[in-house]
């Protein structure tokens, strides 16, 4: 019964190293998807056809196109600024082909 505390003293220490780690890796990599924002949009193609298959599963008569999404950032620049998801080319698209609505960006 002597070895209990030892065991458990040790069990939370590596709990602790294991938690510190975690939140290190996870600091270093939001720094790193913050950095490679402010140096543009991040193009996200997966992004784009899974709006366009989600729409487009029921087989409805108009069909929608996204010509891409990215996801942008401005940074602290001019205070708090939210992720912002950029679709741009996206269109209604009727059976027949004609365009039935256009929205060339959106945020």
């Amino acid at each position: 019964m002597r070895r209990l505390p030892g065991q458990a003293l040790r069990l939370v220490r590596r709990l602790v190293a294991l938690t510190l780690a975690l939140a290190t890796i996870a600091g270093i990599g939001l720094g790193a998807v913050a950095w490679r924002l402010s140096q543009g949009p991040l193009e996200l193609p997966y992004v784009a056809a899974r709006i366009v298959d989600s729409f487009n599963e029921d087989g409805g008569p108009t069909r929608l196109e996204i010509g891409r999404a990215a996801l942008a950032w401005d940074g602290w620049r001019a205070g708090y600024s939210p992720f912002e998801l950029r679709l741009s080319g996206v269109r209604a698209v009727e059976e027949g082909g004609r365009v039935r609505a256009e929205l060339p960006d959106a945020v």
